[in-house]
């Protein structure tokens, strides 16, 4: 991530670290750290980076060298990281495995795969684990050949490949060693001493490499580039130098890097990546090399807005963030100017700015720079479709403009609403949704795959979904409730309940519910409780409960809200505008 990290000394960090934690209000987010080496100092660094992006964590360690006992300890810690070290998994390894006969090396490997299946099949069901691969490169990386230890390293990471469960993110480690030389990452003295065998500089990096993956299920992750044209699509400007004279041609020394960087950013949108213009430029003379240049890799069809006027850009961010529906701290902007970029920073410290280098060939790395913003850690059919929603969501907005009433409007959408009860095949889409979903959010509880499949695994649990189209298109799976019950199995909980701004204003809420709600009366349960935890991003859904009929109970506040309803006493609403699908329930509330 993008940071200023590296320029901090320990000490700061340190210092720094206790400052922020005092700030938050909130019980903090629990992680673990199981090691078979001395990492110590991760344990401020790695707080101090989440901390910075609004996460208050609190990292605990475990006992040295005794991974495989610790990892069913610390059931509170959302997160286990693991330093599982192939140098030290057998005292002085990494010189005595050259000696060992192959027998002895053979096994050696099936101790440690059969330690691994052990560790990963105690940790299957815990929300996230962030898991290292095993590297050789401290002791190897001045030998000429590949040796034993090398090829164990390998064989190892293959067996990780094949074998983590789904809640686990690996962790290249030799990436980082690259990125920082082995001299910055490595200091073999402490290693000799203490079994410490990286550097203050490798945990650093090490925290910004793994930060995304632990914020990503807090739905901490960008959602839109928004970038400028001139100078930074396209070498030149077209107002002065014309479609013939600007340069993005990949035979070209200077062209060829905006041909690359506009090569990453389809990367982005074909993630599900909004990409969108903000340039003061003519739009027709934008619009004319969108279409016709023969060397433009960003086409019309990649860009879900575009704001190309002679506005200044901080308005037309925020004018962008609205009109996409997303939060302003959702967006990242490249531009070239310096006067454009520090009016953004100035303005709108939320917006994520990156000003085109002024060495040319480290553009495209600042923009690989920025790629670990846009983590997701669930990839899903919307998401390769999110481009081709907007542009539909496009055609209603003005079809509805030929309409006084909304429930016309809404029957003439034709909607049809089909909704599916713990369906294993869209685990990755609807722990995407309550990562990422922040404004139609009842409780804004963040959950992993393993989690959600948690919840369809228990007995006292009910996952529901619900997938939205019409005659312009399908929105997708677009909404989530969860469902629990206690020790009577007639009261029930909504944990959760969200859904995407992209279909909220249809009246898909109502009918999501009452189409649910004859599923819960089916399954014995007669009173339900929901909350209502007020965030930054969900006051319009701040009486989302009082709307449906349920009763505030005593000791509410602005901040948490708590209802009760007994479903004998739900009144149904007019949903004529909806064709509704659900095996379970044949109409809305019965």
């Amino acid at each position: 991530m993008i940071s200023d990290l590296h320029a901090l000394k320990y000490a700061q960090i340190l210092t720094q670290n206790l400052q922020l934690g005092r700030r938050f209000t909130e019980p903090p987010t629990g992680l673990a750290l199981l090691s078979n080496i001395t990492a110590a100092p991760l344990t401020a660094i790695l707080e101090f980076t989440l901390r910075r992006q609004g996460i208050n964590a609190r990292l605990q360690n475990g006992d040295y060298d005794n991974i495989l006992q610790d990892a069913a300890r610390f059931p509170e810690a959302r997160v286990l990281i693991v330093f599982w070290e192939l140098a030290n998994i057998i005292d002085g390894l990494h010189h005595t495995i050259e000696r060992m006969d192959a027998d002895r090396r053979v096994e050696l490997t099936q101790k440690i795969t059969a330690e691994l299946q052990f560790f990963f099949e105690t940790v299957k069901g815990r929300s996230q684990v962030i898991f290292n691969s095993f590297s050789s490169t401290a002791f190897t990386h001045r030998l000429p050949q590949t040796g034993a230890l090398e090829t164990l390293a390998a064989d190892l990471n293959a067996f990780v490949r094949a074998n983590a469960p789904a809640n686990t993110v690996v962790v290249d480690i030799d990436k980082i060693i690259a990125r920082l030389s082995v001299q910055r990452s490595v200091d073999i003295r402490y290693f000799y001493s203490s079994k410490a065998l990286y550097t203050v500089d490798f945990y650093k990096d090490y925290s910004q490499t793994v930060a995304p993956f632990i914020l990503a299920p807090f739905g901490k992750t960008k959602k839109a580039v928004i970038l400028d044209c001139d100078n930074t699509l396209w070498k030149g400007i077209i107002g002065e130098d014309g479609q013939q004279g600007i340069d993005m041609s990949p035979e070209s020394a200077e062209g060829k890097i905006y041909y690359e960087v506009q090569s990453l950013m389809l990367r982005l949108q074909r993630q599900g990546i909004l990409l969108g213009l903000c340039s003061k430029n003519n739009a027709e003379d934008v619009d004319r090399v969108l279409q016709q240049h023969p060397d433009m890799l960003i086409r019309d069809e990649h860009l879900s807005i575009k704001k190309v006027n002679w506005e200044d850009k901080a308005s037309n961010l925020r004018t962008i963030a609205a009109e996409l529906n997303i939060g302003i701290d959702s967006l990242v902007f490249l531009d070239d100017s310096d006067f454009e970029v520090n009016l953004v920073r100035e303005q709108l410290p939320e917006v994520t700015v990156m000003q085109v280098p002024d060495v040319l060939p480290e553009y495209p790395d600042a923009v690989r720079r920025l790629i670990p913003l846009f983590v997701s850690l669930n990839a899903s059919q919307e998401d390769q479709r999110r481009s081709a929603m907007y542009s539909e969501e496009k055609e209603r907005q003005q079809r509805r403009a030929t309409f006084a009433d909304m429930n016309e409007y809404l029957k003439s959408l034709e909607l049809k609403l089909t909704v599916h009860a713990d369906s294993r095949e869209y685990l990755p889409r609807i722990a995407q949704l309550t990562q990422k979903t922040n404004q139609f959010n009842l409780t804004t509880k963040r959950y992993t795959e393993t989690d959600i499949e948690n919840f369809m695994d228990s007995d006292r649990a009910r996952v529901y979904v619900f997938r939205l189209e019409d005659k312009f298109g399908d929105y997708g799976l677009t909404g989530v409730a969860i469902v629990t019950t206690g020790e009577d199995p007639a009261d029930g909980l909504v944990d959760t309940y969200l859904m995407s701004c992209r279909v909220i204003g249809r009246r898909v809420e109502e009918a999501f519910f009452e189409t649910i709600l004859g599923d819960l009366r089916r399954r014995g349960i007669q009173i339900l409780t929901a909350n209502y935890r007020q965030t930054p991003k969900n006051a319009q859904v701040a009486d989302f409960w009082d709307r449906l009929g349920f009763t505030p109970q005593a000791g509410n506040s602005e901040d948490e809200k708590s209802y009760r309803i007994a479903l004998a006493d739900y009144r149904a609403h007019d949903l004529a505008a909806f064709e509704i699908i659900f095996p379970d329930v044949t109409a809305p509330g019965q």
